[in-house]
């Protein structure tokens, strides 16, 4: 893979409009099916006028609670003064959402810091690992899809050390553009010149919850890495699209992953500005997530070869995804607004506050 960097010239803010267009475009086709594409809160944006994604209101109203209890928190991510193998940094690193690019980074960095680095897909480290070694020496720097507790586990059992003094990663996208990236990686031959916007809706079923050949389906992927919930059954089932209320399931993994996130820079693809706060958090460390004019680093090129670029959904396809991508994008939603508030300096109470009534997070 080669490295391009991703600097702000006039192709950017010619992409920008691109992205604007089709965002308006998609406005349209949502507003045709009664969803609520720029919310004026996490849960809200899922909910309003779309009962049918969650069609219990308790847990509406427990979601909504959980969201403005993390907008509410204070002192997030502080700044990490050392690596080491005793004070280690570890990417939690979510499928689809930018990560190998990261990795690719971490590798860097550790190489030219002279940093010992378990970076998995890297020296020899296969990319099919989903665990921590379990003899040698502790590593500064973890990365790759570990789950969270797993790092927990290997720092408490082999190297009889407190699992909580860790810093942490992870890696956002926006959940519907995650689901057409990840569909056209896990399943060319099925998707080979179709688009998620139109093609068969039962074909598009089918693919959103088979499991790939390493065991995991394209769902609900913040909670499979970060909740610390180790079934791909549970995890691919976080949905109510069957008709039957899961709200019980739906609570404890919103709860779980939003707690876990609340120890992790959050690194948002949509979001430059997240690769910046988060290389300032570890601006005492070698780490840095953008190169020296700020810019971030690129370097996963791979595209789907379809090219969807004007397809008009239709209104089942859009159903679908919508229903499948709710409580991701109740998750997603709420760490952008979290880390917008971090770049503004708006802590605690205030996030919560702008959060509701400021334009700037709709």
């Amino acid at each position: 893979m080669s490295h391009d960097k991703m600097p702000h010239n006039n192709k950017c803010h010619l992409a920008s409009c691109l992205r604007l267009l089709k965002y308006l475009a998609l406005f349209c086709v949502l507003k045709s099916v009664a969803a609520a594409p720029f919310p004026s809160s996490p849960v809200a944006g899922v909910a309003d006028g779309n009962g049918v994604l969650f069609r219990d209101a308790t847990f509406l109203q427990r979601a909504d609670a959980l969201t403005r209890q993390f907008l509410a928190m204070e002192s997030l991510w502080p700044p990490v003064k050392e690596l080491t193998g005793a004070t280690p940094m570890v990417f939690f690193h979510q499928r689809k959402a930018g990560g190998s690019s990261i990795r690719a980074v971490l590798h860097r960095v550790c190489t030219d810091a002279n940093l010992q680095c378990y970076i998995i897909c890297h020296n020899g480290i296969a990319c099919d690992t989903y665990s921590l070694p379990a003899s040698g020496s502790p590593s500064a720097v973890y990365a790759g899809h570990i789950p969270w507790g797993e790092p927990q586990n290997k720092f408490e059992r082999y190297w009889h050390r407190s699992s909580s003094n860790f810093s942490c990663v992870t890696n956002y996208r926006e959940p519907v553009s995650r689901i057409i990236s990840c569909l056209a990686y896990r399943h060319p031959t099925e998707m080979l010149g179709k688009c998620v916007a139109d093609m068969d809706v039962g074909l598009l079923r089918v693919l959103l919850n088979r499991p790939d050949r390493f065991g995991s389906s394209c769902l609900n992927e913040p909670f499979r890495i970060m909740s610390g919930i180790r079934s791909n059954h549970f995890i691919d089932r976080l949905d109510e699209c069957d008709g039957f209320s899961h709200d019980a399931n739906l609570e404890l993994a919103l709860r779980l992953t939003l707690k876990h996130a609340s120890k992790c820079s959050p690194l948002v693809l949509e979001s430059p500005d997240t690769y910046r706060e988060a290389s300032r958090r570890f601006n005492a460390t070698p780490l840095r997530f953008v190169d020296g004019e700020g810019n971030m680093y690129h370097t996963n090129t791979a595209k789907n070869p379809t090219n969807c670029s004007g397809r008009i959904w239709g209104n089942e396809n859009l159903k679908l995804v919508m229903c499948k991508t709710a409580l991701e994008r109740i998750i997603y939603h709420t760490v952008k607004r979290k880390a917008e508030c971090a770049l503004h300096g708006l802590d605690g109470q205030l996030c919560l506050d702008r959060s509701s009534n400021s334009p700037l997070f709709r």
